[in-house]
């Protein structure tokens, strides 16, 4: 099972250096699902710039989606199977918004 314990245990540090970074194992799972947003983010936006049209760009943005799903599976399947409620109430805590996830410059006009 995964426990901020076994985590400990397999990276060879002590059990209790991560509680010095992550409260629990939710903000652990949730901190690393956000990492892969903004890396998904990222890599969408650099795959639609330069389209010539609308068209062009929603295509890109579509292939960096599936290029990013396919070159990091674990991490895309702990971001799309980690539930909402994992994400959503421990960032608005922190008064984050979510429109940071859209930023980048991939406008359809």
């Amino acid at each position: 099972a995964l426990s901020l314990r076994s985590i400990a245990r397999k990276s060879d540090v002590s059990q209790a250096a991560p509680y010095s970074h992550f409260k629990n194992k939710k903000d652990l799972i949730s901190t690393v699902a956000e990492a892969g947003f903004q890396k998904l983010a990222l890599e969408m936006a650099e795959k639609a710039v330069g389209s010539n049209n609308a068209k062009d760009r929603v295509k890109n943005l579509i292939l960096g989606y599936i290029n990013f799903a396919q070159s990091n599976k674990p991490l895309f399947q702990l971001m799309i199977f980690t539930p909402v409620q994992y994400l959503l109430p421990h960032r608005l805590q922190e008064g984050y918004s979510f429109r940071y996830r859209c930023s980048f410059p991939c406008t359809l006009y």
